[in-house]
């Protein structure tokens, strides 16, 4: 039995959410999550134990924390990094030191792509003069501690939103779809974002900044005889409008991915997006149900046209996608993923 304890459980119970949720089928096949003073044999730090997200602190004062926290623990140590994007900001430096021995995250890039320039780690964030835009040459040892913890927006949706978990259930068919779709490209999404401060710089602009252009060549698309609804809306409405849409564009906030690329997938509407070319992640449903085009979206007007001529073809593949989103966002999925991820690294 492998017992592994999580640092300030309490704290960290979202970032813990699913070793917590299954600690009974875990614990069935191996694991024994621990929560208290027993004896353990590797200890899991999670999001907030790296301290990224204090304001009134450098980065050096942050990693100083987090450096001798794990320098005050006693054996192996695993991070859980639930931070929604693959950025390495928080996490780079301590893949260097030998006790950690893995750093979980929702999702991760190639060891080329992190040698790639971006600002906190977010490819489609660009500002060359900014202090934390950087990239990273990992060694293959330091690259090969990073996993995927096998969980991502879809496990909270389908935990949280019982409406989304509805969606999922509710099936219809090709006729019914379009005759639901009124709109044709749906633009609808948070723009304006108080975004994170990393090491007390707020990030915020950067979101809103990516969200507006997208929204910008959104209106400028050419064909006149499209219905496009763009701008700024809460949740309630942009859901909605998604079951009329054809089309919706999902550019990145925070992450690659959101949780309106799920809730497009729920509704019928094709989406359409451009970050997830450089993303791993598990479970990937990404991979064949949305349409990407160039990562500035310059050929937005040619993509939506190739999506409206292929309509058929693209919704039939997204119908498959999301008769399956329940079983593969299941907790039993998970497990089974997270414990053959850990028996690779044993054999």
């Amino acid at each position: 039995m492998l017992k592994v304890k999580l640092h300030n459980a309490e704290r960290d119970k979202l970032s813990f959410h699913m070793l917590l949720d299954n600690r009974g089928l875990l614990k069935e096949c191996g694991i024994d999550i621990i929560t208290d003073d027993s004896s353990y044999d590797v200890t899991v730090l999670g999001f907030k134990s790296l301290n990224k997200y204090i304001h009134d602190k450098s980065y050096q004062e942050c990693f100083d924390m987090t450096h001798n926290l794990i320098e005050r623990i006693e054996g192996p140590i695993w991070i859980w990094d639930t931070d929604d994007s693959a950025s390495l900001i928080g996490v780079y430096e301590h893949l260097k030191n030998p006790k950690i021995q893995y750093v979980f995250k929702q999702f991760r890039k190639s060891k080329h792509d992190y040698e790639i320039e971006s600002v906190f780690g977010r490819s489609y964030w660009k500002d060359d003069s900014h202090e934390f835009s950087q990239s990273y040459k990992l060694s293959n040892d330091e690259y090969n501690k990073l996993k995927l913890t096998g969980y991502n927006h879809g496990h909270h949706l389908i935990k949280n939103m019982p409406e989304f978990v509805r969606l999922c259930q509710t099936n219809i068919t090709m006729n019914e779809i379009r005759q639901r779709k009124m709109i044709h490209v749906n633009g609808l999404m948070q723009l304006n974002h108080p975004g994170r401060k990393f090491y007390n710089y707020d990030s915020g602009h950067f979101y809103t900044r990516h969200r507006q252009s997208v929204c910008d060549k959104i209106l400028k698309l050419s064909n006149k005889n499209r219905t496009c609804v763009v701008g700024q809306a809460p949740f309630n409405i942009t859901n909605a409008n998604m079951s009329h849409s054809l089309i919706t564009i999902s550019p990145a906030g925070m992450g690659a991915s959101c949780f309106r690329d799920f809730e497009a997938i729920a509704n019928y509407s094709i989406l359409c997006k451009s970050e997830l070319n450089d993303i791993i992640t598990y479970p990937n449903i990404f991979i064949n149900s949305y349409v990407q085009c160039n990562k500035d979206y310059d050929n937005l007007d040619e993509t939506i046209s190739e999506i409206l001529e292929n309509y058929n073809e693209h919704i039939e593949t997204l119908i498959q996608t999301k008769s399956n989103l329940l079983e593969i966002y299941s907790n039993e999925n998970w497990i089974r993923y997270f414990i053959n991820t850990l028996n690779k690294e044993d054999n």
